[in-house]
């Protein structure tokens, strides 16, 4: 018996799907289906986690023949731990109706992100329209940005208290009957009838947020007008992303529940956040300072641009990379 159909038989004898397999040595789901056609070998580290999880040796996994050892006085807890429970019914409804709530929450967020910029610009247009050398409107409209911020943040980090109850449902360590798949595949084709009207409005607003850009290009607008226009950008862009966000969201928690939620491998999550960090702090470090040494118009115009080649980019490292 070749090595990927013993982790394929110890799998499916300790009742985890491939995804939970994956979790569990911390790689993609991918990585285990081609564990289990022989496409691939783990290495050593991986084998030996795969003995210790599974109750075999190493030498088992590796050579041809039956196991030299396995795990057989294990306690009733134990057993118990090794298989997932299923799912009641009361438990996916009850998750179905918090993620709801929750995703407003965490859909807020990048809504008034880009609202703030909004209101900064709009106490920007009065500072420049009734010429305050004090710069009163300006500085409200920075502490009024810097407050929607702050509650952005807020709605984000109680959407993740929110679903903190379900940890096991997170981390897919559960399993569901046949007729909760059947159900659960209803109810996700349902949301996508009901919901494709919010991706037709991102892409509408999304392409209008484009307009004022071209009128401040093509008409060489001075200041009265190119910053109000900005404020208009960053209006309709807040209202793309809240449409956007909340499908994407409640639509990858559907997929979570369900059992076919597309998953990066920690390595590829470790790396995504680094590139996001750096991504983030180059075009906040260029928007200050092109605000404030060459143009506003220009800073935010270079601020939208780089939103918009930074989201493709994270969706096509995400379409090669998740499994």
């Amino acid at each position: 018996m070749k090595l990927g159909q013993k982790i394929s038989e110890l799998r499916k004898k300790n009742h985890l799907s491939q995804e939970a397999l994956a979790q569990k040595m911390n790689v993609s789901r991918q990585a285990v289906s081609k564990w289990e056609s022989n496409q691939s070998i783990p290495d050593i580290e991986k084998i030996v986690d795969l003995s210790e999880l599974f109750g075999v040796t190493t030498d088992y996994l590796l050579k041809n023949g039956t196991p030299s050892f396995e795990v057989t006085n294990t306690s009733k807890d134990e057993q118990e731990d090794e298989s997932l429970p299923v799912l009641k019914d009361e438990q996916i409804e009850q998750y179905l109706k918090v993620a709801k709530k929750a995703n407003h929450y965490e859909s807020l967020a990048p809504a008034l992100f880009f609202l703030a910029f909004a209101v900064f610009q709009a106490f920007l247009t009065l500072q420049v329209i009734f010429s305050n050398v004090d710069r009163i409107f300006q500085t409200i409209g920075f502490v009024l940005a810097i407050i929607t911020i702050a509650y952005g943040v807020g709605s984000f980090v109680n959407a993740k208290l929110i679903m903190r109850e379900f940890k096991d449902i997170n981390q897919n360590q559960f399993t569901l009957t046949n007729k909760q798949k059947d159900n659960l595949t209803f109810i996700k084709q349902d949301f996508r009838k009901n919901n494709n009207k919010r991706i037709i409005s991102a892409v509408v607003l999304t392409i209008l947020a484009f307009i004022p850009p071209i009128v401040i290009s093509e008409m060489h607008t001075g200041d009265n007008l190119s910053v109000p226009l900005v404020a208009v950008i960053f209006i309709l862009l807040s209202l793309a992303s809240y449409e956007l966000t909340y499908y994407a969201v409640q639509a990858s928690a559907l997929s979570r529940i369900s059992l076919s939620k597309k998953i990066l491998s920690k390595q590829d999550r470790d790396l995504l956040t680094f590139n996001s960090v750096i991504s983030w702090v180059i075009i906040f470090s260029s928007y200050i300072l092109f605000s404030h040494y060459i143009s506003y118009s220009l800073a935010n115009l270079l601020f939208c641009f780089s939103l918009v080649a930074y989201v493709v980019a994270t969706l096509i490292f995400f379409k090669k990379k998740a499994h």
